[in-house]
């Protein structure tokens, strides 16, 4: 199994991504218009504070409990996104009609950040879902230690 660093190190620096997804910020309502109740500016500041949450729990190899925590927020996303593409059944196909048509266009391939945020971040949820609460259990089975006063 992956080790508590690299699983929160891992975890972090994919949260960070949202700063590509949303061009610094420079592009943050664009990020937030599919979904902004999720997304929103503040959304997206969170999104960066979870980041340094999770490094933060692999750092002190965090217990089990964390790690079962961590699954259920990433869980949230899943849900959420769930909820986005049943509603929004046609995003794939919008999303390579976008592609064409920013190349054929102007080049400009940053209309497509949003979109592809959008499409993606459910997916890659879940494999952290799987990851947190693999550690969680990781963690279960692991006998504890006796202390000696």
């Amino acid at each position: 199994m992956v080790s508590s660093l690299t699983l929160g190190i891992l975890t972090g620096l994919s949260n960070f991504l949202v700063l590509v997804f949303n061009a610094g910020f420079s592009m943050a309502d664009e990020l937030a218009e599919p979904n902004p109740g999720v997304f929103s500016v503040h959304g997206q500041v969170m999104i960066l504070v979870w980041g340094l949450t999770f490094i933060a729990a692999g750092v002190s190899d965090a217990g089990p409990a964390v790690w079962a925590v961590f699954a259920l927020e990433k869980m949230c996303y899943v849900v959420i996104w769930g909820m986005w593409i049943n509603s929004n059944p046609d995003a794939l196909s919008k999303l390579l009609a976008l592609h064409a048509s920013a190349q054929e266009e102007s080049g400009n391939m940053s209309v497509l950040l949003a979109p592809t945020f959008h499409l993606i971040y459910g997916p890659i949820a879940v494999v952290f879902v799987i990851l947190f609460l693999t550690k969680a259990l990781e963690g279960k089975r692991t006998p504890t230690k006796l202390r000696r006063d």
